[in-house]
């Protein structure tokens, strides 16, 4: 037990060790955060957009409508899903 203490200690020295000499390391999570909160804004604003170009059609006995695509909305969809992304994240 005291051996795996010692153990743990070490490794938080190394640790502080590191962020010491590497000071910038400590920007790198909130950086990487604005970015995934920047893509993720524009990924759902591309998906209402591709959503609001079908046909919306209401029903007088719900308050709710529903959205009907013709193919071209629906390959639409499907490109932005994968190929789209494949392309965002490979190029």
């Amino acid at each position: 037990m005291f051996n795996k203490i010692r153990l743990a200690i070490a490794i938080i020295k190394t640790a502080t060790l590191f962020v010491k000499d590497n000071f910038s390391i400590i920007g790198v999570p909130p950086v990487f955060g604005l970015f995934i909160a920047v893509f993720f804004v524009w990924w759902i604003i591309s998906v209402v957009y591709i959503v609001a170009t079908g046909d919306i059609t209401g029903d007088k006995t719900t308050p709710f409508a529903t959205v009907s695509f013709n193919t071209t909305t629906r390959r639409m969809f499907w490109y932005f899903l994968f190929g789209g992304l494949w392309k965002i994240a490979f190029f």
